[in-house]
């Protein structure tokens, strides 16, 4: 009996970690199915995780609109956390090297701005209360984001969960969530192609001042 008592301890702890290799192995699944369904839907290539299917996340890299596009997943540890982040990023023609990171606004940050935390106003009273913008640059800023832009952006609202940044040359765009279900592929292909369309106004804005001068 007491033999018995003493395995009970390591039975339990047995189960917990086939359950957690099962959840682990279903998530997966749901991944690499998601994965799959979007890479036929941008007719962009999917590419097996390196070391096989429960070694990591799949990629998938090609072009959207004639675009450089690759879309992954990453683990990043916060002290005894681990986040998992979907995220991708599109190419642009950057030439005049301009930066801009956009997110949405959470009460935290109002905290963040009482210390000195960059929050440019762009002049649309709704947008600038529900988004951060930062850049080093505020007429950049505002020739990206104005217009039908800023429409978008208001009605995507409540979705817009993640990190959008324009650097060097290319737009990356993260959040903080697993891509295993339509309703989060369809946000990721409407993010894809909004990033697209900032792209278009970076280039714009560039080709502006070139005919100006």
């Amino acid at each position: 009996m007491d033999s018995f008592l003493f395995l009970i301890p390591i039975l339990l702890a047995i189960g917990v970690l086939i359950l957690i290799y099962t959840i682990y192995q279903n998530t997966l699944k749901k991944i690499v199915e998601q994965f799959r369904t979007l890479a036929h839907e941008l007719d962009i290539v999917y590419i097996e995780p390196k070391g096989g299917f429960l070694s990591g996340y799949p990629t998938l890299e090609g072009t959207f609109l004639g675009r450089p596009l690759k879309v992954y997943m990453y683990t990043k540890n916060y002290g005894r956390s681990r986040k998992v982040f979907t995220a991708f990023t599109i190419q642009v023609d950057n030439i005049g090297e301009g930066n801009l990171k956009l997110f949405r606004e959470q009460i935290y940050h109002k905290i963040g701005k009482s210390f000195g935390m960059i929050d440019l106003q762009l002049g649309n009273e709704q947008f600038d209360s529900q988004y951060i913008v930062q850049s080093y640059n505020l007429a950049f800023a505002k020739e990206v984001l104005h217009g039908k832009l800023i429409e978008r952006l208001l009605k995507s609202h409540a979705r817009f969960k993640g990190v959008l940044e324009l650097r060097n040359d290319e737009i990356r765009y993260k959040e903080m969530c697993q891509l295993t279900n339509d309703l989060m592929r369809k946000h990721l292909v409407d993010m894809i192609d909004l990033a697209e369309t900032i792209a278009n106004r970076v280039e714009e804005s560039f080709d502006s001042h070139q005919i100006g001068h």
